[in-house]
C-alpha cells in the first residue's frame, strides 16, 4: 500500500494524543485498535511500543521481542496479555494492516484481514486519564511508520476488518474515537 504516515526513529519519537479519548472505553462495550505499520527491522527481536495509554496503562499494543504484536490491558492494577499474534512472518519495509478487537470474553488480532490469533480473555480495562501515545509504550519506542491509527468503541467483526483492509479510507460508522 502506498502510504506515507508518521515516521518514528525508535529512540524518542512519539505522538501524544492527549487524554480525551479512551476514558470511555470499556471491556463490556468492546474496542478495536486498528492501524497500518511498516518497519525496516520487523524481526529485530526488540520490544517496541506502538500504542499506549500512559505509564500505568489500561491498554497497550506492543511489538514484542518474540516478533509478534501483543495487546495488553490493566485489570485491577495488574497488567495482563490479552492476545498475542503468532502466525505472521514480518517482512521489512512492507505495509501491514493490523486490527485488534476486544470485548469481554474474546480477543482477536488480524494482520492483513487474516486472523493471526484469538483468545478467550475475561479481563476488564481499568479507567484512566493517562494520555494516549502513538509510537511508544513507556520507554520502548517504535521504529518505522504508522498511519491510519483508529480506535473504535466497539469490537469490529471480521467482515468490518476485511472491508477496512480492502478500502482503508472508507467510513465505518460513528463509534470511532480517532
Amino acid at each position: 500500500r502506498p502510504f506515507n504516515g508518521l515516521i518514528f526513529d525508535g529512540s524518542n519519537d512519539y505522538m501524544d494524543c492527549g487524554n480525551k479519548i479512551g476514558v470511555m472505553l470499556s471491556a463490556t462495550d468492546g474496542l478495536t485498535i486498528e492501524f497500518w505499520l511498516k518497519s525496516p527491522t520487523p524481526e529485530s527481536g526488540t520490544r517496541r511500543g506502538i500504542i499506549d495509554r500512559g505509564t500505568v496503562t489500561p491498554y497497550s499494543v506492543r511489538w514484542r521481542d518474540t516478533n509478534a504484536i501483543s495487546f495488553s490491558v490493566l485489570d485491577g492494577g495488574v497488567a495482563r496479555d490479552v492476545v498475542v499474534g503468532n502466525k505472521t512472518t514480518w517482512v521489512a519495509n512492507r505495509w501491514y494492516h493490523v486490527a485488534i478487537a476486544y470485548k469481554l470474553g474474546k480477543a482477536n488480532i488480524w494482520v492483513d484481514a487474516v486472523r493471526d490469533n484469538s483468545s478467550t480473555a475475561i479481563f476488564g480495562i481499568d479507567a484512566s486519564t493517562n494520555n494516549l501515545d502513538i509510537g511508544r509504550a513507556g520507554t520502548s519506542y517504535f521504529l518505522g511508520s504508522l498511519v491510519l491509527v483508529r480506535i473504535w468503541k466497539r469490537a469490529l467483526l471480521a467482515t468490518d476488518i476485511s472491508a477496512l483492509f480492502a478500502s482503508p479510507y472508507a467510513p465505518m460508522g460513528t463509534r470511532m474515537f480517532m
